[in-house]
């Protein structure tokens, strides 16, 4: 027997959904960001966010939860719109052993 979708793992998607949109509307404009690496990575790392998008949005769509998730992101919209790096508190804190605040600079690598 196929395994059902459950609402609690549909909303989670949608929520990524949403994060990837905000990721999108953030990052893609910066032009700066964009000089920092090879224009080859650049566009392989937006068609595999396009990529995973399109295949989280067609999970969602073939859930029976579609309606609810789309109603929910609608409410979102209206409250403030996307995903923003306010949201990205989820209450962890950082494991790793590396107590710098960033990793190494291009030129460090």
């Amino acid at each position: 027997e196929d395994e059902k979708p459950v609402a609690a793992n549909i909303m989670y998607l949608a929520d990524q959904l949403d994060r990837l949109i905000g990721l999108e509307l953030s990052t893609k404009p910066d032009e700066e960001l964009m000089r920092t690496m090879p224009r080859h990575e650049w566009d392989t790392a937006w068609r595999y966010h396009e990529g995973l998008m399109t295949s989280i949005s067609a999970a969602i769509l073939a859930s029976t939860f579609a309606d609810e998730v789309f109603r929910a992101q609608e409410d979102d919209e209206e409250d403030g719109g996307y995903y923003s790096e306010d949201d990205s508190d989820d209450g962890s804190e950082d494991d790793s052993d590396d107590d710098s605040e960033d990793g190494p600079g291009r030129d460090e690598l």
